[in-house]
């Protein structure tokens, strides 16, 4: 097993940050004309019915996630 690095997680930390600024959504499926699944920073992504009726659009937070890596970052030597 390796041994993780701050390198490795100030990477995590990096890779997390344009989700933070432009976070993805998920949309009412049928909204869009798309066939394939992209997820990237800002997308806007379809979801069946089943998942959220009650909302038109729900955007994924990563806030919680960008604290946990950072009191990871802490810890690691």
């Amino acid at each position: 097993m390796s041994v993780l690095t701050k390198e490795e997680v100030a990477g995590w930390i990096r890779n997390l940050i344009p989700y933070l600024e432009k976070p993805m959504m998920l949309a009412p499926e049928g909204l869009f004309n798309e066939d394939e699944l992209i997820v990237a920073a800002g997308k806007i992504t379809r979801y069946g019915d089943n998942l959220t009726p009650s909302y038109n659009f729900t955007v994924l937070e990563q806030t919680e996630n960008l604290k946990a890596l950072v009191e990871l970052y802490k810890v690691v030597q």
